[in-house]
């Protein structure tokens, strides 16, 4: 495991041995969310210790799975879709908490299901219908795992609910979401209680969530969880050097390319701002009036009107009507467009060369017709 992950376990050590030898579950997890670390982490973590013979204290009066009715009921004032939640949580009413029994009978049909489809995407069972009960009892174990957890999701949501500006639904969402990816890959072996692993996989998924829907530049996943991982790996460096991280740290510490993490490194600090903000309370004056536009001001576009109908009246004297054609289209004064030689070639008949050579011959003789009027001073501009 890395590095992040065994200084973790170190401070809870020293933790555990500044509290009289008492570790407690709130303190686990709270370092646990400070330090972002990922599901498989946390449970890396969690054996670590009891190898250590510390044994996590969970509170009695508020565990984690036990939200009750009337909390549930509560909730609902996060949310600006009431209906739909209330709805919700009074669904979760129908569904008892498990005892530590029926995870572990659920767990083992779960486990068990998972090791036969295995068996049947690796090839290694020609004949399903035999395994067909097992795959049955195995799904419904999930879907008897999961309803009966969602209590779990509401807690862990309301953690959340002021350091994102997503409705409370959406914060449910995603971490039912989490909860469905816990009760797959649960296994009983792992020796913690599910909804301890479960909170960690809804927490991993509200975050994401919140990363994904509040972010104005849409990031790859694979990207974000990099960036993730370079925010971590800095918070990390500073608590143990005690000053800003250089890319080179970074670098070492992820053993990655270091262009690749200067670059997320940037990214990480960056800052989205928008252009209608405001640029101080004084005035009505944004971002926005201060950049600097592409678009040509009034004056040059009069400018490029006044030189097209200049030009067009100069092919007008051209006395071969082809000449006249392919200089109109090649510089696009009739349509505002300029095309290829190979495009006109191809409506004449002749080849791109070919049209060079009128296009050449073109702009000789209406270079000696500006010299004569007033385009000249367009051409001195150019010079």
């Amino acid at each position: 495991m890395n590095e992040r992950a065994e200084k973790l376990v170190s401070d809870l050590i020293d933790e555990w041995h500044r509290c009289d030898e008492v570790l407690s579950r709130p303190t686990v997890d709270r370092l646990m969310l400070k330090r972002d670390l990922n599901p498989d982490e946390c449970l890396y973590v969690e054996s670590q210790l009891k190898e250590n013979g510390i044994e996590i204290e969970e509170p009695q009066d508020l565990a984690l799975e036990k939200i009750s009715d009337e909390e549930l009921s509560s909730q609902a004032q996060f949310s600006s879709n009431l209906t739909a939640l209330d709805l919700f949580m009074k669904d979760l009413k129908k569904y008892p908490l498990l005892t530590k029994e029926d995870e572990v009978k659920l767990g083992r049909q779960i486990g068990l299901g998972r090791q036969v489809q295995e068996k049947i995407d690796s090839g290694e069972v020609s004949d399903i219908k035999e395994f067909k009960d097992i795959l049955v009892r195995a799904k419904h174990a999930r879907d008897k795992m999961t309803v009966s957890n969602l209590r779990l999701v509401i807690w862990v949501a309301t953690k959340f609910k002021n350091r994102t500006n997503m409705d409370f639904s959406d914060v449910i969402n995603e971490g039912t979401f989490g909860l469905m990816k816990a009760t797959e890959r649960f296994d009983v072996s792992y020796d913690v209680k599910f909804s301890t692993y479960a909170t960690w996989w809804i927490r991993q998924a509200i975050l994401r969530g919140i990363d994904d829907k509040e972010g104005l530049i849409r990031i790859p996943v694979h990207a974000k969880e990099k960036v993730r991982k370079v925010k971590r790996a800095v918070q990390f460096l500073k608590m143990r050097n005690g000053s800003e991280p250089t890319v080179t740290q970074i670098a070492d510490l992820l053993t990655w390319d270091k262009d690749q993490v200067a670059f997320l490194y940037d990214l990480a600090k960056s800052r989205v701002v928008s252009i209608d903000q405001p640029t101080s309370e004084e005035n009505d004056l944004t971002i926005g009036d201060l950049l600097p536009s592409n678009d040509p001001g009034p004056y040059k576009l009069h400018e490029q009107t006044e030189l097209r109908e200049k030009i067009g009246e100069l092919l007008s004297y051209l006395d071969d009507t082809r000449l006249q054609d392919v200089m109109d289209r090649r510089f696009g004064v009739s349509s505002g467009t300029d095309e290829t030689l190979e495009s006109i070639g191809q409506d004449y008949n002749i080849t791109r060369e070919r049209i060079r050579q009128l296009e050449n011959k073109g702009l000789s003789r209406v270079r000696k017709k500006a010299k004569r009027n007033k385009l000249k001073i367009y051409l001195e501009g150019d010079n």
